[in-house]
């Protein structure tokens, strides 16, 4: 995640999907607010806390992208997050666990 309107930089190789299926490997693909060597704990904590519109447009669109790579779960790597938002944070990520099931 590289800003607070939840948008996603998408660091893949195309191949991967097709050699996971291929090989009967599970694809799991890391969701991180890691932008080059810099944490952005804003970027998580403003979409947690921010609008409803907003949190549904980042959970649509990672799971958009989970399907699109045939992936069968997520990794999910948010740090240097601020404690106080931590309700916001599960919300969003048990909701994207209850719809990618």
């Amino acid at each position: 995640m590289v800003n607070g309107v939840g948008d996603l930089q998408i660091d893949a190789d195309i191949r991967i999907p097709k050699l996971a299926q291929n090989k009967g490997i599970a694809l799991m693909p890391l969701l991180t607010n890691l932008v080059g060597d810099t944490w952005q704990p804003e970027a998580v904590e403003n979409v947690a806390h921010g609008p409803p519109e907003r949190q549904e447009n980042f959970i649509r669109h990672v799971l958009a992208v989970l399907r699109d790579a045939k992936a069968t779960g997520v990794v999910v790597d948010w740090e240097q997050l601020d404690p106080a938002y931590k309700k916001g944070f599960l919300r969003v990520d048990r909701e994207i666990c209850r719809r990618a099931s």
